[in-house]
C-alpha cells in the first residue's frame, strides 16, 4: 500500500465528507499490511510507531529542478499587492506544528513599514489564532493569506525573500525548490541543509530556537540589496 495523504490530521477530515469513511477502513486494512510506502517522514514515523510492518518506508521523490528554473513566473506579487514594494513568503500548513508564528515574530518589526508585507501560503486549523496574534502585533494589513495557493513556484520566483522556519519534510523539499528557483532564504538550520547550503553564503541559517537571530538576519536580507542579489 501507498499512503500518499496525511490521514491523520483535521484538515484532511474536512476536505470532503466521504473522508471519515476512509479513515475508518484504515482500522481494518493497514494491520494487515506487510508492506507500506509513505508521501512524507511524519506519516512514516506515524506508522512506525503504531504498527508493526514488516517492510516501512518512505517513497523515492524525483523533482525536476531544472524545469523549475526555466519556468516563467504567472504572477507578480507587488503588481497584485500594491503599495507593498518588499514581500516575503512563508509556505506551509497552518497547524499546532506550524513555524508561521515564528516567522511573524522575526518579521514584525520589519512589517510596521506600511511598504513591507508577508505573504502567507497555506491553511490549517490553526489560522484564526494566527490572525489573532497579528491583530495583536497591530501588522493585520501587512499580512496576506491565500489558501490555495495553484503555482507556488510563481509565487518564490515573485517575493524578494523566503521565510523557512518549520522543519519538516515538506520544507525540506521546499528549501530545495526554491534554490532552484533563486528566491533568498532565512531558514531554521537542519543536519540535510547544513550538508547542502552555506551560512551567508547560500542562505542564511539560524538557530531553531533563536528568534533573534531570524530577526537580525531577516532585516540584512530587507537592507542589503547586493546580498539578495548574491
Amino acid at each position: 500500500i501507498h499512503v500518499m495523504e496525511d490521514y491523520t490530521t483535521t484538515e484532511w477530515l474536512q476536505e470532503n465528507r466521504q473522508n471519515r469513511w476512509r479513515k475508518f477502513l484504515t482500522h481494518f486494512t493497514i494491520p494487515k499490511v506487510k508492506s507500506l510506502r509513505t508521501n512524507t517522514r511524519s506519516m512514516y514515523d506515524f506508522f512506525r510507531k503504531n504498527f508493526s510492518i514488516e517492510d516501512l518506508d518512505i517513497l523515492p521523490r524525483f523533482s525536476s529542478y531544472q524545469s523549475l528554473i526555466a519556468t516563467p513566473k504567472t504572477i507578480d506579487l507587488k503588481l497584485k499587492y500594491k503599495p507593498l514594494a518588499f514581500l516575503m513568503l512563508y509556505v506551509g500548513k497552518l497547524n499546532h506544528n506550524s513555524g508561521l508564528l515564528k516567522a511573524i515574530n522575526a518579521g514584525r518589526f520589519g512589517l510596521r513599514n506600511s511598504h513591507i508585507g508577508l505573504v502567507v501560503l497555506g491553511d490549517g486549523s490553526a489560522r484564526q489564532e494566527f490572525e489573532k496574534r497579528i491583530e495583536f502585533f497591530g501588522i493585520k494589513k501587512q499580512i496576506i493569506f491565500e489558501t490555495k495557493p495553484k503555482d507556488v513556484v510563481s509565487y518564490m520566483k515573485s517575493a524578494d525573500v523566503l521565510i523557512v522556519t518549520d522543519t519538516d519534510e515538506e520544507s525540506e523539499d521546499l528549501v530545495l525548490r526554491a534554490a532552484a528557483v533563486g528566491i533568498p532564504m532565512v531558514m531554521t538550520r537542519t543536519s540535510k541543509r547544513e550538508d547542502i547550503f552555506l551560512d551567508g553564503e547560500s542562505a542564511l541559517l539560524c538557530n531553531p530556537e533563536n528568534t533573534d537571530e531570524f530577526s537580525l538576519k531577516l532585516n540584512l536580507l530587507m537592507n542589503d540589496i547586493p546580498l539578495r542579489k548574491h
